[in-house]
């Protein structure tokens, strides 16, 4: 009884000291909130009574089991402390521990190491892609593996931590020599706790509970698709809803610019607001020529795959599916019925899905290079920049208005351009 109550208290002391610690270090500036605090108290409590419980026995204590729970408990405090959120902690501390125990109970090893190994792997791909891609594993990123060849700029970062993952989750580990009465109670503990939890926060940081998010985009998605599909036959009618003979509210240009300018229109691969306004100045040119131009603010991509935006942008259509067509009136339509020539570079020739996808636009011409000096087969942005400065000074020649676009690939996140690279000038 005296030992247990020791136990008790020195793991509720300790509870007590890494909250307090982790509310110091995430949230400086902010004032204690009550109820995050009592949930990590309660987080911790259980963990190091677990842990405390665990290692009683000592001959029981395996190099494989502290590496494959601290190697998830690491990433999981890594990923906690780089966004300034404890509740990834949380989250991750109980199911760490729930994974841990619900495999304990079952008797036979092999059978428990491969239930754990697929179990850790789940959580361990979840939290490793946080870190690498910023969020939690996502239906649409699923529907993006077709251009998983975008990546190939840090293959080697991805694959190797690919195998890492997957050879620690994997290992095999000795079980806890917990009695049944204590191994149910623990689990259920965290099983309740997270459940509270999740009334709380909802699922957004639990690593586990995004798969149940990932289905349910895919329930929607389904149903969504089979509403698109019932009224495909009534699609083509839509162009008469969405035409509209004026533009009532719109900027008048007052520069000498003519009654019909010429166009050029970039889409840019990968580029924010927050690229172009960094304090380190990345983009001092297109900084200075923002300032000079009119300016949108608040206007964001309404999806990704990036290039899925340009369907977005020329059509003002949302895109369901990759590389689906438009049958909506778009810019170039509008521009070609007013005496202008269209005209569409081509950066990825050697990608036939994505330049499927830029014909079906109806431009006039779509042109591209015949010189693929850029990451995964495309046309460096440096050659596409080129090709639609010499297609635009050729159409201006024709004495008739022409609207030229492009849509570059070299800013993808991961690859490097093959002309220029950027050099730190701070130090």
């Amino acid at each position: 009884m005296k030992k247990k109550f020791i136990s008790l208290s020195i793991s509720f002391f300790l509870a007590c000291f890494v909250s307090g610690l982790i509310e110091k270090f995430m949230y400086p500036n902010e004032i204690f909130n009550i109820k995050q605090g009592i949930i990590e108290i309660c987080t911790f409590f259980l963990v190091f009574i677990i842990f405390i419980v665990s290692i009683k026995d000592k001959n029981n204590i395996s190099i494989s089991n502290f590496i494959k729970v601290f190697f998830s408990i690491g990433i999981t405090l890594y990923v906690s402390i780089s966004n300034k959120n404890v509740y990834y902690l949380i989250f991750g501390l109980l199911e760490i521990f729930t994974i841990l125990l619900i495999t304990n109970i079952i008797k036979s090893k092999k059978i428990s190491n491969i239930i754990s190994g697929i179990l850790f792997l789940l959580y361990n791909f979840q939290v490793a892609l946080l870190i690498l891609g910023g969020s939690f594993l996502r239906r649409i990123m699923l529907s993006n593996l077709e251009s998983l060849e975008d990546l190939s700029g840090k293959t080697v970062l991805y694959v190797s931590s690919t195998i890492l993952v997957i050879v620690i989750s994997f290992l095999p580990a000795k079980k806890i020599r917990l009695n049944k009465k204590n191994n149910f109670a623990f689990i259920s503990s965290l099983i309740v706790l997270e459940l509270i939890v999740i009334s709380i926060m909802s699922l957004s940081f639990s690593p586990i509970g995004n798969y149940v998010v990932l289905a349910n985009e895919e329930i929607e998605y389904q149903k969504n698709l089979k509403v698109i599909k019932a009224n495909a036959e009534a699609a083509e009618n839509l162009k008469e809803s969405f035409h509209k003979e004026e533009v009532k509210d719109y900027y008048k240009a007052n520069h000498g610019l003519g009654e019909k300018p010429n166009i050029i229109l970039i889409f840019t691969e990968g580029l924010s607001q927050n690229v172009i306004s960094d304090e380190k100045n990345i983009m001092p040119n297109v900084k200075e020529y923002q300032e000079k131009s009119i300016n949108f603010t608040g206007y964001y991509n309404h999806t990704f795959a990036t290039y899925r935006g340009i369907i977005g942008q020329l059509y003002s259509g949302f895109q369901y599916n990759n590389f689906d067509e438009n049958h909506l009136i778009s810019i170039q339509s509008i521009l070609e019925n007013n005496g202008y020539f269209t005209c569409f570079v081509n950066s990825e020739p050697l990608n036939k899905e994505f330049t499927r996808y830029l014909n079906s636009f109806n431009f006039n011409e779509v042109i591209t290079s015949e010189e693929i000096h850029g990451e995964a087969l495309s046309v460096s942005d440096k050659d596409t920049y080129n090709l639609l400065l010499n297609r635009s000074k050729e159409l201006n020649e024709q004495n008739k208005p022409f609207f030229i676009s492009t849509y570059t690939f070299g800013t993808h996140v991961s690859l490097d351009s093959p002309d220029e690279k950027y050099k730190k000038r701070y130090r």
